[in-house]
């Protein structure tokens, strides 16, 4: 999370639901923001985390569309994550 040089005031909220089959992971923090969202979901030299997190739910659920980052510059970043129900083969041979 972007803390800033002021780390005494930051909050981090984290909200969890089900809609479409789907685990949605949301959170918010009250950080720094991020200019670019865009590109803080590439691999780059700042920081990991998120492109981390971009693909290892790419590479877990194929899917390209899991997670979505929005901020405002100097108040907020909220990152939204999708975890789709995976269907578990229960069939006797296995």
């Amino acid at each position: 999370h972007g803390f800033g040089r002021d780390r005494s005031s930051i909050s981090i909220r984290i909200f969890i639901g089900i809609s479409d089959g789907c685990l949605l992971v949301t959170i918010k923090d009250t950080g720094v923001g991020i200019e670019n969202t865009e590109k803080a979901l590439e691999s780059n030299k700042k920081g990991i985390g998120l492109n981390n997190i971009r693909r290892r739910l790419e590479l877990q659920y194929g899917d390209h569309n899991l997670i979505k980052v929005s901020s405002i510059v100097g108040q907020c970043t909220i990152v939204a994550l999708r975890f789709p129900e995976e269907v578990r083969d229960e069939s006797p041979d296995r």
